[in-house]
């Protein structure tokens, strides 16, 4: 029996996807993976709200980077209930057991702060920094009411 290059080069692809994925799950689905892709996630959302408090406070100039930052910011509340799935815990993780023992209070606090950066969005798209100032002040507070209940302090 003769087996063609292409027949062996899609034996060998096959054998190699068959291997890969599984393995790819498990780096996906690895604790450690999961909270250091939170951890990036929330201090992208710090230089995002950043480039905000430096609009509203004269240190840089209102223009659409300001609005491509709250906008950034109000996507990335829309996501925080998924980068939390059970087990997500590791070392460097400051998640406290209560966001799994307690979903509804976590999710209630992050509807809080998706409401909250959706206004920062809008009145960041009509350049009224004192409106924006306002704002960030209750997207603060959204922040702080989560942090204060399901994230431990700093040691």
């Amino acid at each position: 029996m003769r087996i063609s290059m292409t027949t062996l080069s899609l034996a060998a692809l096959l054998l190699a996807a068959t291997v890969a994925l599984p393995l790819a799950g498990r780096a996906a689905d690895d604790p450690a993976v999961l909270v250091k892709k939170r951890i990036e996630a929330m201090k992208e959302n710090g230089r995002n709200l950043n480039m905000i408090v430096a609009v509203v406070r004269g240190k840089k100039p209102f223009d659409q980077t300001a609005v491509a930052a709250a906008k950034a910011s109000w996507d990335y509340s829309k996501t925080v209930l998924s980068l939390f799935p059970p087990g997500s815990v590791a070392p460097e993780s400051r998640a406290m057991p209560e966001i799994w023992s307690k979903p509804a209070e976590f999710k209630q606090a992050i509807e809080q702060l998706e409401a909250a950066s959706h206004k920062l969005y809008e009145i960041t798209m009509t350049g009224d920094v004192a409106a924006m100032q306002a704002q960030l002040k209750e997207v603060g507070a959204a922040c702080s009411n989560c942090h204060d209940k399901f994230r431990k302090p700093n040691e």
